[in-house]
Order: structure tokens, then sequence, then C-alpha cells
């Protein structure tokens, strides 16, 4: 998933640690764990949101 991959760069861009992004998104650090590897797919909205606010990252919706 594209946009896991840019949470995952923007986290070691700004040099945060699992432990951290789990602690302030409220998501637990096996569950970030998990999404990060891909063993999780269906994430939902609230999820993305919560590890996007953390990182300052700006969700866009778009048609095709």
């Amino acid at each position: 998933m594209e946009i896991i991959q840019k949470i995952k760069e923007k986290q070691k861009k700004v040099g945060m640690t699992d432990y951290k992004l789990a602690n302030l998104s409220g998501i637990n650090k096996s569950t970030l764990c998990r999404i990060g590897k891909g063993e999780i797919k269906n994430i939902t909205l609230k999820t993305l949101q919560d590890l996007c606010q953390v990182l300052d990252i700006e969700i866009i919706l778009k048609d095709k």
C-alpha cells in the first residue's frame, strides 16, 4: 500500500521510533509493526488518520 510506504518514509525522515509513533497515535506497537510489514491489509481510515496526524501528513482523496 503506497500510503503505508509514505508513512514509513516520513517516520524515518523525522527519526521517530515505532514505539513513539504508536504511543502518540494511540495504536498498539505490535499492530503498527504488523501494518509496516504488510501483514495487516485492511487498515481503517481512522488508523491512517491517526498515524498521518502524528507525522503531519495530509491525506487527499481524489477520483482516478
